[in-house]
């Protein structure tokens, strides 16, 4: 929870500070090119050029800052995603989002560090479980029509599909009342 208000007051320090340098290098750079027009063109260049020493840099601290936000929107969003579906594969998480399957596991886990969720990841299936999901497992592990195992952990409240037969088992809600 503390280092959201610091991303945040990062952010908005970012931004302000871009801004600032950005608006200042536009104001040399209109100053430079109004000294050129006036007549006296030996101050009017390099007044000009001096003015990139401000835009270049407030142009890349709002690049930074863009980025950050976008970051930590992602974020929100995965660990709202988790929170939702109880387990998602990162796959299909980095598909929704439009970006990579290494990057999403990046987020993942920097919104567990965060505190946002709490889970782990299932390696074998490529999934991200919450933590309460342990308790919510249904105890099929094999189709009780024609006995194949199931590739799959299901949780309760999700419909079961043999992949082999086609026999579907609906799981009612968890026997505790979760």
């Amino acid at each position: 929870m503390i280092s959201r208000i610091f991303q945040k007051i990062k952010n908005n320090f970012l931004r302000l500070f871009g801004y600032l340098l950005v608006f200042f290098g536009v104001f040399m750079l209109v100053a430079g090119i109004g000294i050129i027009i006036e007549g006296e063109k030996d101050d009017g260049p390099s007044v000009a050029i001096f003015s990139l020493i401000f835009f270049i840099p407030g142009t890349a601290l709002l690049f930074m800052e863009k980025r950050s936000r976008r970051q930590v929107e992602l974020m929100d969003t995965i660990a709202s995603a988790v929170r939702l579906y109880r387990r998602i594969k990162t796959e299909y998480l980095a598909v929704k989002l439009g970006i990579t399957v290494h990057y999403t596991e990046k987020l993942i886990l920097k919104a567990v560090s965060q505190g946002l969720i709490e889970g782990n990841f299932d390696r074998t299936t490529g999934e991200f479980f919450i933590k309460d999901a342990e308790k919510l497992t249904v105890s099929y592990r094999f189709c009780p029509s024609c006995g194949s195992p199931f590739d799959t952990i299901y949780l309760y409240g999700e419909t079961v599909r043999c992949s082999r037969c086609g026999m579907i088992l609906h799981t009612k809600e968890a026997p505790d009342g979760n």
